[in-house]
């Protein structure tokens, strides 16, 4: 079994899932938005430990039951939990598994936690179809 944390401005989703199996899910209002108000990401670890023990206490399950949570978005920024630097495109699950982090944080939780690092547009500036593209995405 395993936990998919999904983490954005301003939300926090929580679904747990035994193999490809959907089991259930929670939800907070948490993101890094919170962090960067307060300057602290004690609000965000404190939703992140809610949404895993309501998972846990929905299915009656223990810590040891659940073998990693895997934690995408914004989670793994700066004003995240645990930075994980960007990964440079083009980047498959390959790469990004490479630069992915797992790690302990019992503050949190007993559970392992993977972190999957976003991925960063670096223009080319040989390539104008690149510039045209991030251009149009930053405006």
């Amino acid at each position: 079994m395993y936990i998919t944390i999904d983490c954005g401005t301003t939300n926090m989703r929580a679904r747990l899932f035994d193999g490809n199996e959907f089991l259930c899910e929670t939800r907070r209002q948490a993101g890094v938005r919170n962090t960067a108000f307060s300057g602290s990401a004690d609000f965000l670890r404190s939703a992140l430990t809610d949404c895993i023990l309501e998972l846990l206490n929905t299915r009656a399950l223990a810590p040891r039951d659940i073998e990693a949570v895997l934690c995408a978005g914004t989670l793994s920024s700066d004003v995240g939990i645990y930075r994980v630097p960007h990964g440079p495109l083009p980047a498959g699950i390959r790469e990004s598994a490479k630069n992915a982090k797992l790690v302990k944080l019992p503050d949190i939780t007993s559970i392992p936690l993977f972190f999957i690092p976003g991925i960063k547009v670096v223009p080319d500036a040989t390539r104008e179809d690149e510039l045209s593209f991030i251009y149009q995405l930053e405006s």
